[in-house]
């Protein structure tokens, strides 16, 4: 694994979580909290909070996820298995609650794109990881692990609706260089 900022150095913007914070995060919150569920939907989906929030019950089918993304005025549908960490914390939350969408707030309502992300800054801070780690790193990170896992950048670009190949190719060119 790349130590800490060298991964960084080769992406733009937020920097990527790495396996350590990974792992803290889900040490300090247990399955079936929404901190929990929040983190695993944008890990193991690699998509914007933007889409995270809009997930639910109608968009899982046949053991994935398909959702179509908005940025920019454009559209794209991505349709992104639904690995195990994933499928174990969308059992538990699917087994108590019937709602639109995984994500809500305090009231009951679905949560916006906003809100998660100043919660998640919250939860970040309570589990005692770095100031300078953000929701949008778990996107970074899903790339790098799955060009890790020997994904191309056409499988992953395909997974998480980046637009241009030039964007993926930066997680899987860093991969490549440690390999």
């Amino acid at each position: 694994m790349l130590g800490r900022g060298q991964f960084q150095d080769q992406v733009e913007g937020h920097r990527p979580w790495e396996d350590n914070e990974i792992e803290t995060y889900r040490r300090h919150y247990a399955i079936g909290t929404e901190q929990r569920l929040a983190f695993e939907l944008l890990l193991n989906t690699g998509q914007r909070v933007s889409d995270v929030v809009k997930m639910g019950r109608k968009h899982v089918k046949d053991g994935a996820i398909t959702i179509t993304q908005k940025k920019s005025g454009e559209t794209v549908e991505v349709t992104i298995p639904i690995l195990p960490a994933l499928n174990v914390v969308l059992d538990e939350v699917q087994a108590r609650r019937i709602t639109p969408t995984f994500l809500l707030n305090q009231s009951g309502q679905a949560r916006t794109a906003d809100g998660l992300s100043t919660m998640f800054a919250e939860w970040r801070k309570q589990a005692g990881l770095p100031d300078d780690l953000h929701a949008h790193g778990l996107r970074k990170a899903f790339c790098r692990v799955a060009a890790e896992a020997g994904m191309t950048p056409h499988e992953i670009m395909s997974l998480s609706g980046h637009k241009t190949l030039g964007e993926v190719m930066r997680y899987t060119a860093a991969v490549d260089r440690k390999k």
